[in-house]
């Protein structure tokens, strides 16, 4: 989020006077953004096409141009040999780059094309939409609204040639980069997640709270001004709060999802069949508490904070002790793991799947996550041992020693015949060949 916070300071004021320093700086925080992780694409696409367009409209030359695309470069290269080093350390082998690469994404796009997989999408980016709004309470919403009236000065008369005019000032493209960044983030974050395993999987947009900051900064501002906004306004936002609100629970109950993990969505009750509909009621009073906040009024000031900073310390001390308690269940991986290094010989390890494919869900420490997750803890902890992914019929046909770690949506009873139970907890069992 901090290096998102930077590159929105870069943009600002961005012209052909300034220093060399600030394009070598966009460049760095875009393409370094995108090394940390590949979901900030929509970032790195958004600033590309916003020196692009000032480009072309003169506002930067062909010189700073290039400053901006070469140090993407040069941070791109530096990030894929270090980032292939790791992942090699660290993702079982490299069996699981997929789940976070592109080439695992390919049958996602190929859904996309179609009408039933456009439609997919669109809930999951209406579902994300609602959590923005609702996790800001509703700040974010006044900030798009900036956003989108800034920007959309520059296409007011919808004539190319006048978009390309060089009548825009510098803030115009900062507003321009934030609005892209923004729309191309919780796109891509829609696609992701285009087939949910659990709830919050459909509000939830992973990494959309990197472009969330200088967006609720902006909404912030526009509230405390006031009188840039009137009453018909802030109906409209609520409004449509209210229908992105009917809209998603419709999508919760049409998707025959139950399963959900409260540790994704921080400040948000999720639980059917009400629970977003509370949270709803909340966010909409909370939001008119902030606004009340900055009343000329000191004691109805003084009242508000309190009562603002109270909802706020109960939300995070609630999602805390849930994450405390998950975090300490999760050592009870290193019984398994204490077992597998004591062993005097070097056995190979094989994690068993229904489907080494396609992941399927498993409770496990009170969450739901993916079953290839769980693979992924183990072979984190044991580091250089590597855990390979294998199905039923390919464990048939490994004849050697072995250790076969797997969850409890695998059936084992057929294997016990051959494998001993060395070990098991909530989720995990260790086998080994008799």
């Amino acid at each position: 989020m901090l290096i998102y916070w930077l590159l929105t300071w870069s943009f600002i004021g961005l012209n052909i006077k300034s220093k060399a320093y600030k394009f070598y700086l966009i460049g760095f925080f875009s393409g370094y953004i995108y090394f940390v992780h590949q979901r900030a694409l929509g970032i790195l696409i958004s600033s590309i096409v916003v020196v692009l367009i000032m480009k072309i409209n003169k506002k930067i030359n062909i010189r700073q141009l290039m400053r901006v695309f070469i140090s993407i470069i040069l941070i791109m290269i530096i990030g894929y040999y270090i980032k292939n080093d790791i992942q090699s350390s660290l993702w079982l082998d490299g069996a699981e780059l997929p789940i976070n690469d592109y080439s695992g994404q390919i049958s996602k796009l190929d859904q996309l094309f179609s009408v039933g997989g456009f439609l997919k999408a669109l809930n999951i980016f209406v579902g994300q939409f609602f959590y923005l709004g609702a996790t800001s309470y509703l700040i974010f919403y006044f900030g798009l609204y900036q956003l989108i009236k800034e920007s959309s000065k520059m296409l007011r008369r919808n004539n190319i040639k006048n978009f390309f005019s060089d009548s825009h000032n510098s803030y115009e493209y900062m507003y321009m980069f934030l609005t892209t960044s923004v729309i191309i983030t919780m796109s891509i974050s829609a696609i992701f997640f285009i087939n949910p395993i659990r709830i919050n999987e459909i509000v939830f947009g992973r990494y959309n709270e990197m472009v969330l900051g200088p967006t609720m900064l902006i909404g912030l501002t526009l509230i405390v001004k006031g009188n840039e906004l009137n009453n018909k306004y802030f109906t409209y936002i609520l409004l449509f709060f209210c229908l992105i609100t009917i809209i998603t629970v419709y999508n919760i109950n049409f998707s025959g999802l139950n399963d959900y993990q409260t540790i994704d969505i921080v400040g948000l009750l999720i639980q059917p069949p009400y629970g977003i509909y509370i949270n709803a009621i909340v966010v909409m009073m909370v939001f008119r508490l902030i606004t009340i906040s900055f009343s000329t009024n000191s004691k109805l000031r003084l009242v508000t904070l309190f009562l603002i900073a109270s909802i706020f310390f109960a939300i995070g001390e609630s999602q805390s002790r849930s994450l405390a308690i998950q975090n300490q269940e999760m050592t009870r991986m290193l019984m398994i793991t204490n077992i597998i290094n004591s062993e005097e010989k070097e056995l190979p390890i094989y994690f068993l799947c229904n489907d080494t494919e396609n992941p399927s869900a498993v409770v496990w420490n009170n969450r739901i996550i993916r079953d290839r997750s769980v693979a992924d803890c183990y072979q984190f902890i044991l580091k250089d041992k590597c855990i390979k992914p294998i199905d039923t019929v390919e464990l048939r046909e490994i004849k050697e020693d072995k250790f076969v770690l797997t969850t409890n949506n695998v059936d084992i009873s057929k294997l016990l015949n051959d494998y001993r139970i060395c070990s098991s907890n909530e989720v995990s069992v260790l086998l080994k060949s008799r």
